[in-house]
């Protein structure tokens, strides 16, 4: 379900908007037209966030950014290490593809077979996303440390909340 936003008109009346109103005019019942706020405006105003995680991710990505305050997201230490860890959001699911009986040539008492065509759905979503954990800890984590490690930087909190089924891998040292 798509988010609701409140703009609120000069009168003190308050109209419901979704992110497709962002930049338009309502009228209101007052005769007053209502201007509403750019995307980002209505986003911030309840608390979303004003890009989506895979657009910051890619952003951090291209700028080689470490997230974090250069501590070990395990045992809290200052260190320089950086790991990688291989995070798959989603996967484009493949249909279709099947070999099938050519009835109009049975007609004529040839057997012949087609191959239907593949339907592909969905795209694929993975990051090998970087992170700070020292040397000691890299031995001994666990996979479900790695994804609760993960979710102290706020982005990859954000792109694990929005795909919940993700797979989080074996961390690469």
């Amino acid at each position: 379900m798509a988010t609701q936003y409140r703009v609120i008109c000069d009168c003190g009346r308050t109209h419901s908007v979704s992110g497709g109103d962002a930049g338009s005019r309502l009228p209101c019942g007052c005769g007053r037209t209502v201007d509403v706020p750019e995307l980002h405006t209505l986003r911030t105003s309840v608390g979303e966030p004003t890009i989506s995680p895979e657009l910051a991710i890619e952003i951090m990505l291209g700028d080689r950014q470490i997230p974090g305050d250069g501590t070990c997201l395990c045992c809290g230490v200052t260190t320089e290490d950086i790991r990688h860890v291989q995070v798959e959001c989603e996967r484009p699911e493949v249909k279709g593809g099947r070999w099938k009986i050519n009835p109009i040539a049975l007609l004529f008492g040839i057997l012949s077979m087609e191959r239907t065509s593949e339907r592909v759905s969905g795209r694929h979503v993975g990051y090998r996303l970087p992170m700070r954990m020292c040397s000691a800890c890299a031995r001994s984590v666990s996979r479900a440390e790695v994804s609760a490690a993960l979710r102290q930087i706020d982005v990859y909190q954000q792109l694990l909340d929005k795909y919940p089924h993700a797979s989080v891998g074996h961390l690469e040292c």
